[in-house]
C-alpha cells in the first residue's frame, strides 16, 4: 500500500547549494504519485534557517511552477540541534520515508534512518539523478518495486 504522507531525507552539508535542488525535484516526483510531501528543504527556508535564491519554471508536463535554486547560504543562527529535532518530530508524524542518493554517508541521514527502523515506517530509495522514475522499497537490505 502506497503512503499518503512522506518524510523526504537526504543529505546537504558538503553539496552545492546544500543540495537543495535535488530535494526540490525529489518533492516534485513525490508529489506526481500523489503523496503529500514534507521535506527538511522547504522547512528550512520558511524557518529561515537559509537564504535560498531560485527562480520559477513552469513545468510543460505537470503544469505547475518548480524551484531551480540558484543560491543557499546557511544562516549564522543555524542550530542544528534544533534542526534535528524538528526534523524527527517530523519523521513521527509521517507514513514513510524516502532517501535520496548519497544518504548513507550522511550524519543527518542515518539518525532518520534509525529513527524511521524504530518506528517501523517504510523506507524507501529515490535515484532522481540517474532516473527520475526510480523509487524503490527496501525492505530488510532488498529492494522491491515501488506500486505506482
Amino acid at each position: 500500500m502506497m503512503p499518503k504522507v512522506i518524510y523526504q531525507a537526504g543529505p546537504m552539508r558538503g553539496y552545492d547549494n546544500y543540495n537543495f535542488q535535488a530535494f526540490e525535484d525529489g518533492k516534485i516526483f513525490l508529489e506526481s504519485l500523489g503523496l503529500e510531501v514534507i521535506s527538511p528543504h522547504d522547512i528550512d527556508i520558511y524557518e529561515g534557517w537559509v537564504t535560498a535564491r531560485y527562480g520559477h519554471w513552469l513545468d510543460d508536463k505537470t503544469r505547475k511552477y518548480r524551484k531551480s535554486f540558484t543560491e543557499v547560504v546557511a544562516s549564522p543562527s543555524l542550530d542544528m540541534t534544533k534542526v534535528l529535532r524538528r526534523d524527527i518530530e517530523a519523521i513521527l508524524r509521517v507514513d514513510a520515508i524516502s532517501f535520496l542518493p548519497g544518504w548513507q554517508t550522511s550524519q543527518g541521514c542515518l539518525i532518520e534512518d534509525q529513527v524511521a527502523r524504530a518506528i517501523g515506517l517504510p523506507i524507501y530509495l529515490h535515484y532522481p539523478d540517474a532516473n527520475p522514475q526510480r523509487f524503490d522499497l527496501w525492505e530488510k537490505g532488498t529492494y522491491a518495486s515501488c506500486p505506482t
